[in-house]
Formats: structure tokens, sequence, C-alpha cells
């Protein structure tokens, strides 16, 4: 029981709770903590931006994993220096090649296109290929570009950072990707590279694993309600397991002391749809751990009839379409039922 922690209570037993070790380490991190205070997270635009810029991240690495299985075909193709009349395109470079030419929205009209249809398979030659580098490297630039301008925005107004700085490496002669780490090869078109100065270096951003984590695994949504709870108490919990009365461990996105730890509120934090079982397991955890108030934050609207008749009875708060709502308004609903138990 050493990582367990107990919180006195006025009117309850006592609280026993474990900090996840996830949780504790991302709030150390000096750019989660900026992203936290900034004032961000509950804002409709900043939402729809992070969304953008991780769905451009989406198209960048699925990308570079594409241009990565061609250096094969590549290989034999360069190594022949020549028309390779018996050679047919295995599936998975095909696959490649086409996913490649969509991600970048390279037109099916174009020369370059057209010249790695199956059918035309035996006009593949060291000139499409030195094509098709060319609008990889061309289309990477293009998305780098439209991270940096997100980034800017991001900067500018909120003060923050979600991406680091890289650079991808591609060998000056042919084009083929080399990595995103610079390393000594001998490419096989010939060319030695043996020095970062004599590649074909490009300006890249990468998105940060812990920043990929605090928004893709919804613990950005509990942040920031935690942040607009602190108003009412500054005695919160976010992201804990609670010892319940049964000897079982619960885990919590929200747990808050209110009122001189006389009151205890726990809360659920979905970014996604809701439905009747997490209402049902949210009762059971109030129970369980015997607090007064919970909730639900959902970015979602609620409409389910069945949801909110047992909402209704047992008392649960539900705050749907959060960034549709001013944190006053969620803060004084939590008061008036501060009020009703007092």
């Amino acid at each position: 029981m050493t990582d367990y922690k107990t919180i006195e209570t006025k009117k309850l037993h006592k609280l026993i709770y474990k900090e996840r070790g996830v949780r504790v380490k991302l709030r150390q991190l000096t750019h989660i903590k900026k992203i936290i205070n900034s004032g961000c997270l509950l804002n409709l635009e900043f939402k729809k931006n992070q969304e953008e810029l991780f769905n451009i991240f989406v198209k960048y690495s699925n990308v570079l994993e594409q241009i990565k299985a061609l250096n094969k075909f590549f290989f034999d193709l360069i190594k022949t220096k020549k028309e390779y009349p018996k050679f047919r395109l295995t599936i998975k470079t095909h696959f490649a090649l086409r996913t490649i030419f969509t991600l970048l929205n390279v037109s099916k009209n174009t020369a370059v296109y057209k010249n790695f249809d199956k059918k035309l398979l035996k006009k593949v030659n060291f000139d499409d290929f030195l094509k098709i580098t060319k609008k990889i490297i061309t289309g990477l630039e293009k998305l780098n570009s439209e991270i940096i301008d997100l980034e800017e925005w991001f900067n500018d107004k909120y003060n923050i950072s979600l991406t680091e700085g890289g650079h991808l490496y591609f060998c000056p002669n042919c084009g083929r990707f080399i990595g995103e780490k610079f390393r000594r090869i001998k490419c096989f078109c010939g060319k030695n590279i043996n020095e970062g100065r004599n590649t074909l270096r490009k300006e890249a951003r990468y998105l940060k694993d812990e920043i990929y984590n605090f928004f893709t695994k919804g613990f950005w949504l509990e942040e920031a309600i935690c942040e607009v709870l602190k108003q009412l108490s500054d005695k919160r919990y976010c992201g804990i397991d609670v010892l319940g009365r049964s000897g079982i461990l619960h885990e919590l996105d929200i747990l808050t002391a209110l009122d001189n730890k006389k009151i205890f509120l726990i809360a659920e934090c979905k970014d996604t749809d809701i439905d009747l079982k997490d209402v049902m397991k949210l009762n059971v955890k109030n129970e369980e751990i015997n607090s007064h108030i919970s909730c639900i934050f959902t970015t979602e609207k609620v409409s389910d009839e069945r949801i909110l008749q047992f909402c209704k009875y047992y008392k649960v708060l539900i705050f749907d379409k959060v960034f549709n709502r001013k944190s006053r308004d969620i803060l004084n609903k939590i008061k008036q039922e501060i009020d009703l138990i007092r």
C-alpha cells in the first residue's frame, strides 16, 4: 500500500487513492502544463485545429510508411538500369504507390500516376522513378507547410506548441528516402552518402508522443474540467484509482473535495458519445465511494431518453456539448447541488 494516499474527510470514511503513473508524468511536463493552463482545451476553434493537425499527421505518417515499402522495388528497378519487360509489380508495392498518390492528392490523369498503372508496368523505368520521388517530396513539403501554419496559430493564439522540429533525408541523386535520421549509406543509384550535408534534407515537424497520448486518450477533457472546478476547490484529483467500500479499486476521471471536505464530487469525462452503461458504472462508483455529487461531461449531445431518465432518477448531473457551455453555467449548477446537500 506504499503507493496509496489518503484523503481525510469530515463526514465520510477515509478515501484511499492511487495516482496513475502515466498521468503524473504527463502533468509534470512543461508543455503539457502550458496547454492545461492556457484555457484552450474547451475552445471549439482550438479543438477543430488540433484535430485537423492530427489528421495531417496521419497522412504524413502513412506516406512515410508507404515510401519505406517501395525501397525494394526501386532497388530492383535501378539495379537493372533498363526497362524491365518481365517485371511485375507486387500487390504490396502497387498498394503502397496508390496509397501515396491518394494521400498526396496526385491526379489519376497525370503521367506519373498512369505509368504505375498495372497495365503499363512494362513502361516503368528510371525516369519514372525520378518523377515519383519528386512528387513524393513535393507532397511532403506541402503537408509540412500545413502543419507549420497550424503551429503558428497555436503559438499566436495560446503561446503553445504541439509539435517539434526535425528533418527528412533523401538521396540528392535519385530522391530515395533515407530516413528521419541521417545514416551513412551507399544508395542503390550508386551515390555514396557519408555526411548529412551530402543529402537532400527537408524540414519536418513531428507530433510529440505525449501530446498525442494527451489528446487521443481523453486526458485533455479531464484536465479541462479539472481547471474549471478549481474555482470551487483546490482539492482536485484527476486520473486516479480510489478504493471503494467493497475493497475494489475504481478508476475515476475526477474527484473533487468541496465545502471544506464535507462534500465530494466525482465525474466521468467522455470525448465520445455516452451510453447507458457509462452512466450505470458511474452510479456504482458513486455508491462505492459514497460521494455526494456525480457528473458526466461529454463533448457530444445526450438525447437518449433512457440515459436522461436514469440520470434524473439517480441525480446524476449531465453536462453535454461542453464546448457550447460557459464555465460559470457549469459551476452554478454544481453550486445549486451543494446548497441542496448542506
